[in-house]
């Protein structure tokens, strides 16, 4: 074995364990969901990783409003006198077709 085959193994080594440590990062990465596109660089290109954050963000918060609207006009439901009435007239029509299945 001549030196330029030690050189070339030891390069093959190296190279071998940053790609090891690249790929176990990548790994890690994906199981706990964190975005590595930026880092802490200052590139113009990680605009674009902020720009994605903070849309993911306005679309969670988007999503809890839509969610807390949709609990409060569930809990205004039975507020106006037409649909309290409809309710309640819905209610008795249920008791009685009950009461006539199990007089059956």
């Amino acid at each position: 074995m001549t030196t330029g085959d030690l050189i070339t193994w030891a390069l093959a080594v190296v190279i071998f364990i940053a790609f090891w440590f690249g790929l176990k990062r990548i790994y890690k990465n994906f199981a706990s969901g964190e975005s590595d596109c930026c880092g802490n660089s200052g590139s113009p290109a990680c605009s674009c990783c902020a720009k994605e954050e903070t849309t993911a963000q306005e679309r969670k918060n988007a999503a809890e409003a839509w969610k807390a609207i949709r609990a409060e006009a569930r809990e205004k439901r039975y507020d106006c006198p037409a649909c309290e009435a409809r309710a309640k007239a819905d209610a008795a029509r249920a008791a009685d077709e009950a009461d006539r299945r199990s007089a059956k």
